[in-house]
């Protein structure tokens, strides 16, 4: 399938899959009917954190010293949203609750996550998921607007295993 969108979240389900061979994914801010030519993404804040430890330092100033211990998270809040169905294209919300409805954020080739991320503005946190990394769809709140036909979104997706391994491609 081709790529037609500026953004995809996209599933693989076996070693050797890529975006352009599965159609489990939704495209967006794209102009193709198919498959998702009313997906709109507006903002990608990606985020990460470090572990830190706080140290008291009793009888002083500055009672709380901050120890850096690595980095803890990195995962992507993305907003956006979607316009109302229609006959030419799946509804990408109904394809996002099912993802989470079915459970299967893992499976054996993909331990780390099995969906990837594609941004054609800036790719610093783009994955394509294989057997040491993936991200994992953590968490999607949609709000609808049924007086405009919209439903906005906040997805957050959380990378799992070795900072390095971003953007490999």
């Amino acid at each position: 399938m081709a790529i037609n969108g500026t953004f995809s979240i996209f599933r693989l389900t076996s070693t050797g899959q890529t975006e352009t061979s599965i159609s489990d994914k939704i495209e967006f801010n794209g102009d193709a009917v198919t498959p998702d030519a009313r997906s709109f993404i507006q903002t990608v804040n990606p985020i990460m954190s470090i572990i830190g430890q706080e140290n008291d330092t009793p009888d002083s100033n500055n009672p709380s010293h901050l120890d850096e211990t690595g980095l803890a998270f990195v995962g992507l809040e993305i907003e956006g949203y979607f316009k109302a169905n229609d006959a030419t294209r799946p509804f990408a919300p109904r394809s996002i609750r099912n993802w989470l409805k079915q459970g299967e954020q893992k499976n054996d080739d993909f331990p780390n996550g099995r969906f990837g991320w594609r941004n054609n503005i800036d790719n610093e946190f783009d994955l394509v998921p294989s057997a040491d990394s993936g991200y994992l769809l953590e968490h999607w709140s949609p709000f609808y607007d049924y007086k405009n036909h919209t439903a906005k979104f906040l997805m957050k997706l959380r990378f799992q295993n070795e900072i390095t391994d971003l953007n490999s491609a």
